[in-house]
């Protein structure tokens, strides 16, 4: 991780403060999801999905789906957004790089491996 990219995700974090965002060796205070996993096989997600159903105040399973990719996608729309808004830099927030926390049964913290800005000339494309 430059020493930019930390930068970014410092200014990042201090100016949303609800944003949970860590990088390296994974806390050991929650269970990780791998981002990879729920991306790639959708019967584990389905199964993370119905785990916070309940406690999210449904038992229908496209009302779950639906409040869970909306925290996941805020997470990390928030972070590749927030970095490029702040420093015309991208974080590349790609599955392969990235897990996820629940607390309060939904998407609330997302893990790094390493922190790596997406690669180009335009930040913008990048972003898209």
């Amino acid at each position: 991780m430059t020493a930019q990219l930390a930068g970014t995700l410092g200014r990042l974090l201090s100016t949303v403060d609800y944003l949970r965002v860590t990088v390296g060796e994974p806390p050991g205070d929650r269970e990780w999801l791998a981002s990879s996993a729920m991306t790639s096989d959708p019967e584990r997600l389905a199964a993370v999905v119905r785990s916070t159903a309940a406690d999210r105040g449904t038992d229908r399973g496209d009302v779950a789906m639906s409040l869970f990719v909306q925290g996941y996608a805020f997470r990390l729309a928030s972070i590749a957004i927030g970095a490029w808004l702040l420093d015309d830099i991208v974080v590349d927030v790609a599955p392969r790089r990235c897990a996820i926390a629940l607390r309060r049964h939904r998407p609330n913290a997302v893990h790094f491996d390493e922190l790596r800005a997406v690669a180009g000339g335009d930040p913008l494309a990048a972003l898209h």
